[in-house]
C-alpha cells in the first residue's frame, strides 16, 4: 500500500528531470549553435581553407 502513496512523488520526481535534461540540452544546442556560426563565418572569410 505505501507504494502506491509514493507513485505521485516518483512520478513528478521522472517529471522534474525530464524537464531539466530538455533545458540542459537546449543550452548545449544554443552553444554548439553559437560555434557553428563562428566557424561558418570564419571560413567564409577564407573560402581556401578546407574545413
Amino acid at each position: 500500500m505505501t507504494f502506491f502513496g509514493a507513485l505521485p512523488g516518483l512520478f513528478l520526481v521522472v517529471l522534474l528531470g525530464h524537464i531539466l535534461m530538455g533545458a540542459e540540452r537546449l543550452e548545449e544546442m544554443k552553444k554548439h549553435t553559437e560555434l557553428l556560426e563562428k566557424i561558418s563565418s570564419g571560413h567564409a572569410s577564407h573560402p581556401e581553407t578546407p574545413l
